[in-house]
């Protein structure tokens, strides 16, 4: 995910097809974004495992995105557990836009 806009619904993906590792075999995963003074932490309960395609999802709600801090670019990070093996992924950054509406559809 390059880009996010305050108050929109997006999903980040992590595929993990080339990886060697097995989405079916995740037993523990936590997703962190960052941005300046607001932190965001999700576990696999609420993301959506794929099997038949291997990737690990995240659908943002509208009003996480407009928590997010539009001055500052977000950084995302996901770490998931396999038989006892911790494995990450590098911090990424992903720019945030302002809503200019100025909070949640009506």
């Amino acid at each position: 995910m390059n880009n996010m806009l305050q108050g929109t619904t997006p999903t980040i993906v992590f595929n993990f097809a080339n990886s060697g590792l097995d989405v079916s075999d995740i037993d523990k995963a936590e997703l962190t974004v960052l941005s300046r003074t607001y932190k965001l932490t999700k576990n696999l309960a609420a993301m959506t495992v794929d099997t038949a395609n291997n990737k690990l999802s995240y659908h943002f709600t509208e009003a996480e995105t407009l928590a997010l801090n539009s001055v500052s670019n977000a950084y995302y990070q996901l770490y998931v557990e396999i038989d006892g093996e911790i494995y990450g992924t590098q911090k990424a950054l992903c720019g945030v836009f302002e809503d200019i509406k100025g909070g949640a559809m009506t």
